[in-house]
């Protein structure tokens, strides 16, 4: 479904996921317009918001003090998850001490 900008489907939405949007050319400005989230957008009053980080101007600072707010949560939880990752690809699993290892297990 193609939508004419964010706000036209925001009062449904439970969840917004929000990327940064690539920049093309001089296509970046255009999408940015229609796809913007703010204090004010119009969301569900227990819609959230996740965004991988970090964020341009489609996601506004209005918004890091709402209840709409899982943004920084999820980027918190990112980190321990690419250590996971890393660990795993290194073959450092035997390497963790044996409490937090049992947790692996």
């Amino acid at each position: 479904m193609l939508i004419k900008g964010i706000e036209t489907v925001t009062e449904d939405l439970d969840v917004v996921y929000m990327n940064s949007i690539a920049l093309l050319g001089d296509s970046y400005k255009t999408l940015d317009s229609r796809y913007r989230l703010h204090a004010e957008s119009k969301l569900k009053p227990d819609a959230v918001i996740l965004h991988p980080m970090a964020r341009r101007s489609e996601l506004d600072t209005s918004l890091d003090l709402t209840p709409h707010n899982l943004y920084f949560a999820q980027a918190a939880g990112a980190v321990f998850i690419r250590q996971a990752i890393l660990i795993c690809l290194l073959g450092r699993v035997a390497a963790i001490p044996g409490s937090i290892r049992l947790l692996t297990q």
